[in-house]
């Protein structure tokens, strides 16, 4: 379990004082350095996997997406492709026949 807690005016004295100091709390009987530094590397190290979460999973929705885009072409491109070859089909069927004229031809 990871508890985060902040410390509010946080006031170091001394020429010593880490700025570091102020991001986390002090903890334990170790000196004040080494918790505060095995904390912030903690801290880091859940930074970065979270990011490296962040950035995977956004490469894994970008894959998607263009994945996506190309089917959609893919198909876009196949009912083009259909609707010209039933254009040339119907080009080449003979003209429609009007009820009018085969009377008049057979009479």
């Amino acid at each position: 379990d990871i508890v985060v807690v902040g410390v509010r005016d946080l006031r170091q004295q001394g020429r010593l004082a880490d700025p570091m100091l102020k991001r986390v709390l002090l903890l334990g009987d170790a000196p004040a350095a080494e918790v505060n530094f095995r904390l912030l590397r903690e801290m880091r190290d859940l930074r970065r996997q979270e990011e490296l979460k962040r950035f995977a999973e956004q490469q894994e929705a970008e894959a998607k997406e263009r994945k996506r885009l190309e089917e959609e072409e893919r198909l876009r491109k196949k009912a083009e492709q259909q609707a010209a070859e039933a254009q040339t089909a119907l080009q080449e069927l003979p003209p429609a026949v009007n009820p009018d004229d085969v009377i008049r031809q057979s009479a």
